[in-house]
């Protein structure tokens, strides 16, 4: 101060020592960082699970489901997806839960169309799953090996040869995964007696590419 000012004979300087200022801003700004740190990761935090309860997991079960339908279309119950949403997304998985239903009631309408053909055709015809069991047979190829139930025809012993009698015997299966479609063959019967017939053998492949179904047809020659 000024000694005008002051009224004293002299000028009085004083000195204040502000060397701390700089460590505690440096210290607060610190804090003020973390705080808006943590207050965004909570926030993330708690936006993300709230985002992926209301709407991934409902769009990754909606994935699962699609998947499942294309692989069994059969039952549309199993992939139905319930819903109590009255949002853009429940719409979603209302359309599809109608879709399912429309696609499995169009498939088993031509599966049944499909097994009725079968079941009537004059020819044999046999289907085995991938394990070598018998899934079907119509009443043609009952009647031709003398059976009443697929079971029965399922316990016989029966293969195929070849047209000149030689080689060794081949079943249904075997016949389709060589491609034999629409060839000449010995039926070899349960009693040994052989009946020249010609094969219409062949595979169904399922999503992945492996074979799922044999199947031939069988007519005498």
């Amino acid at each position: 101060w000024p000694r005008s000012e002051s009224g004293l004979p002299y000028d009085i300087v004083a000195r204040a020592d502000s060397s701390w200022v700089a460590a505690e801003l440096w210290g607060f700004v610190i804090r003020i960082a973390g705080l808006v740190l943590l207050i965004s990761v909570v926030s993330t935090t708690a936006a993300l699970l709230v985002l992926w309860r209301t709407v991934l997991m409902p769009l990754l079960q909606l994935r699962e489901r699609m998947s499942a339908v294309g692989a069994n279309p059969t039952t549309p119950e199993q992939h139905i997806v319930p819903t109590t949403r009255r949002d853009e997304l429940g719409e979603v998985i209302t359309n599809f839960n109608d879709l399912v239903r429309l696609i499995s009631g169009r498939h088993r309408e031509e599966l049944t169309r499909v097994v009725a053909m079968a079941d009537n055709a004059v020819d044999s015809i046999v289907a085995y799953n991938a394990a070598g069991d018998l899934v079907y047979a119509n009443r043609a190829a009952l009647t031709y090996f003398g059976a009443e139930t697929t079971q029965q025809l399922e316990a016989f012993d029966w293969h195929f040869l070849a047209p000149d009698g030689t080689g060794p015997l081949y079943t249904v299966r075997e016949a389709a995964a060589n491609g034999a479609s629409n060839q000449e063959h010995l039926l070899v019967m349960p009693d040994g007696h052989q009946r020249p017939v010609l094969c219409g053998a062949n595979r169904l492949l399922d999503n992945a590419g492996e074979p799922s179904l044999y199947f031939a047809s069988l007519i005498d020659i």
